[in-house]
């Protein structure tokens, strides 16, 4: 599947520009966190999720996730982003791209440890946690609303813990959020 189409306005066959273009481009077989942020985040999630299985039960590691997921999703949410169109002095696209959002980066960052979390109290708190210090670098309205309805998920995925004190915890956690937001 072609990655580019390259059209050389200046002449054909420029060896240079063939070599420019492809040292930019790395193929491999399989995705790699370092050249690729959307299959990092996808680790760490894969990490927690596995940690929340029923036979491994472990909410130590996906709560460590958690964390790691939100210090990323922090930084991200004070970044600008690149535009999805690149154009030429004159107003022409010349290049068009698709760029990681914060909204879609935060949903693949939670929507999987918080449809698995729903029994584990500590997760779905650490979840909450982590929102709020995301919360706290957000400026764009579409991040506040992402992180909104990140937040109300787990509030919902929260009504099925049976201790009335835990779901308060869970509570006072969301409406700090709110206030927040």
């Amino acid at each position: 599947m072609p990655l580019a189409y390259i059209i050389n306005f200046a002449g054909e066959g420029d060896d240079r520009l063939d070599r420019l273009y492809n040292q930019m481009v790395i193929v491999g077989c399989r995705r790699t966190p370092r050249q690729d942020f959307e299959c990092a985040l996808g680790e760490l999630v894969e990490v927690a999720v596995r940690s929340l299985s029923p036979g491994i039960n472990d909410p130590f590691t996906a709560i460590q996730c958690v964390d790691r997921l939100g210090a990323i999703l922090r930084e991200l949410a004070g970044k600008k982003y690149p535009e999805d169109l690149l154009r030429d002095r004159g107003g022409i696209v010349r290049i068009q791209r698709r760029s990681v959002t914060f909204p879609a980066a935060l949903d693949s960052a939670f929507r999987q440890i918080r449809q698995n979390a729903s029994t584990s109290v500590p997760v779905l708190i650490r979840v909450l946690e982590a929102l709020l210090t995301i919360a706290e670098s957000a400026e764009r309205e579409a991040d506040k609303g992402a992180l909104r309805e990140q937040a109300e998920m787990v509030w919902r995925a929260a009504q099925h813990i049976s201790e009335p004190k835990d779901l308060i915890n869970v509570k006072n956690r969301l409406e700090k959020l709110r206030s927040i937001l």
